[in-house]
């Protein structure tokens, strides 16, 4: 491969491999390539998207700054850092209105305070065409940060949230189906795309658990990505035994003749968290389950894959530079 070739030749995944060279290494316990850079106990976090890319029919620029704040949050939490501060920086055309500046900030500044976290300001510059966000947090680990890597055979696979819902919301758009009607028949899956929410919960968990957790990630860029990508960076198999989907999401793959399991692996931006328990650590399990939204969805075990009633799964998640599902 040359670096002469172009972003959407090689894709996303392997520009960020190339990129990574050029990463300083922290010995914080976290890996280059991990969600979150920690800097002597201080985690950092950049993350943003444009416009023209993100923003769905139903949604509106509040949504958008929303989704921003959200991004910072959902890593940090997966990581067990609590979110202290989020600032942004906006590019804008120059004839935009001020009030849609007005609107992005303010899901920035309240979706940072869903989170108990502050929004600090930031910056603003001119842009030729699109709007794009760029939002970046400081946070503070309650414990020891939690790697990617960790996972080991015999460990349970753990996950917050319910499945489905964002691939149902995707899927409509892709469809054209009317934005009204979406919300009136199925109002959780356009929720879900307006104003996401990372399980601040998790971090409770984390402060009462932590050594019992091996590995974690968080799932905004797919579930099957993010078992995809945790099954690799360990060198393990993933083996699911079930997948926790949202009532919406099965009454809206019923309507539209679709598997539900499509949706539920193949969505994106759940802002969930997905990680993995160490086997001697079972006895802390019907807890987990009963006083959160927990779910433990399978096993890790030897090989590589991962794997659903017996079949493997192909662990693709959405590449910005080409466009389209890809794998790792």
């Amino acid at each position: 491969m040359s670096y002469s070739s172009r972003l959407s030749d090689i894709g996303e995944k392997k520009v960020i491999e190339i990129l990574l060279e050029y990463v300083d290494k922290t010995n914080s316990g976290l890996e280059r390539d991990d969600d979150v850079a920690l800097i002597r106990d201080i985690a950092l976090k950049i993350d943003g998207f444009s416009i023209y890319d993100s923003m769905l029919p139903w949604n509106n620029f509040y949504d958008m700054g929303w989704k921003a704040s959200t991004m910072i949050a959902s890593d940090f939490i997966a990581k067990g850092v609590k979110p202290i501060a989020i600032m942004a920086s906006i590019g804008m055309p120059r004839d935009i209105q001020v009030n849609v500046v007005i609107d992005i900030v303010r899901g920035l500044r309240d979706s940072a305070h869903n989170y108990d976290a502050l929004f600090v300001g930031g910056d603003t510059n001119a842009s030729r065409t699109d709007i794009w966000i760029d939002a970046s947090g400081i946070g503070l680990p309650i414990d020891k940060v939690i790697s990617i890597r960790g996972a080991k055979r015999g460990d349970y696979i753990g996950v917050t949230g319910w499945y489905g819902l964002t691939g149902a919301a995707f899927h409509a758009y892709s469809i054209n189906y009317e934005p009204a009607l979406l919300e009136k028949k199925y109002p959780e899956i356009v929720k879900s795309t307006k104003r996401p929410e990372a399980p601040l919960y998790f971090l409770e968990i984390v402060k009462k658990y932590r050594p019992c957790i091996t590995s974690s990630t968080d799932i905004s860029d797919g579930l099957a990505f993010s078992l995809g990508r945790l099954a690799t960076k360990n060198k393990v198999a993933m083996y699911l035994e079930h997948i926790p989907i949202h009532a919406e999401a099965l009454r809206y793959a019923r309507e539209v003749n679709m598997e539900p399991l499509t949706l539920a692996l193949y969505g994106g931006e759940e802002f969930e968290v997905l990680f993995t328990i160490d086997e001697e650590c079972n006895n802390i399990i019907d807890e987990l389950e009963k006083n959160y939204n927990i779910f433990i969805i399978g096993v890790v075990g030897e090989g590589e894959g991962v794997y659903y009633d017996n079949k493997r799964i192909n662990p693709l998640g959405w590449d910005h530079f080409r466009n389209r599902l890809a794998g790792e």
